[in-house]
């Protein structure tokens, strides 16, 4: 049995009828929900297998990749999402973001880091380019890190290069996207044995080095549906609900 599988017969009924419920206001997106119904793959793959899953009849398709259904939201689509939620809850998100990153900002990160940057990187970045701290703003979290842009590259990529983790992933060619005090979310665009089977996942530097993430799509996704859940509260972390969400739109992850 695999551990998708695993985790999506474990789902209680009290978290699938939240779940549905949140897709069918918008407020959590069905294209990753349908991830919750077991084999397949999630938002960072190319398709899902909903046979037989309770989350079958929302799949709005039975793909995830959009240059085979362009139908399928996009980062930036999912970002304001996030931002009109945290700002649904009195936060002071959008004030603080910066405008979004140029071509050429995108490409002089590229040429220092010596590698091509992937086409979500580029798409996070040419939404905003991070956020920038001000006594009357919030940032857009992604749980404990937020957004980062071009002018933190090589500050973060120091961060990071703190780590001798080399045989589980080539931290060389990460791509820092978000931080907070020492903690720092990047893609691993190479090598890495954290999370086989996925190409782009998200890892978290901090104390360690953890598969966080399937993708930057799952990371906004969940930071949504966390957002979103009844009894949100931005000051509190309510860890069985953030963890069941968290397992549900990213499974096959260690359990944190």
């Amino acid at each position: 049995m695999s551990a998708a599988l695993s985790l999506g017969q474990e789902m209680t009924q009290s978290r699938r009828r939240f779940l549905q419920s949140a897709a069918k206001l918008g407020l959590v997106s069905t294209w990753g929900l349908a991830a919750c119904s077991g084999p397949g793959t999630t938002p960072a793959g190319p398709a899902l297998t909903v046979e037989g899953s309770d989350c079958a009849d929302l799949a709005d398709s039975p793909t995830t990749d959009r240059s085979i259904d362009p139908s399928i939201p996009g980062l930036h689509q999912r970002l304001d999402t996030l931002v009109a939620r945290y700002e649904e809850h009195g936060l002071n998100v959008a004030s603080g973001l910066r405008p979004p990153a140029t071509e050429a900002q995108i490409d002089g990160v590229s040429e220092m880091l010596g590698f091509a940057l992937p086409a979500d990187v580029r798409e996070l970045w040419s939404w905003h380019n991070g956020w920038v701290a001000s006594p009357t703003g919030d940032p857009p979290w992604f749980r404990d890190n937020w957004l980062s842009g071009t002018p933190e590259v090589l500050e973060l990529m120091e961060t990071m290069s703190g780590y001798d983790y080399e045989s589980e992933v080539d931290i060389s060619r990460c791509v820092p996207i978000a931080h907070n005090e020492g903690s720092v979310y990047a893609v691993a665009t190479g090598a890495q044995s954290l999370l086989p089977g996925h190409p782009l996942p998200v890892i978290q530097f901090f104390e360690g080095v953890f598969a966080t993430y399937h993708s930057i799509a799952t990371m906004i996704d969940t930071a949504v549906a966390w957002v979103s859940a009844p009894g949100y509260d931005p000051e509190v972390f309510n860890i069985a609900s953030e963890r069941s969400i968290w397992q549900c739109l990213n499974p096959d992850l260690p359990t944190w």
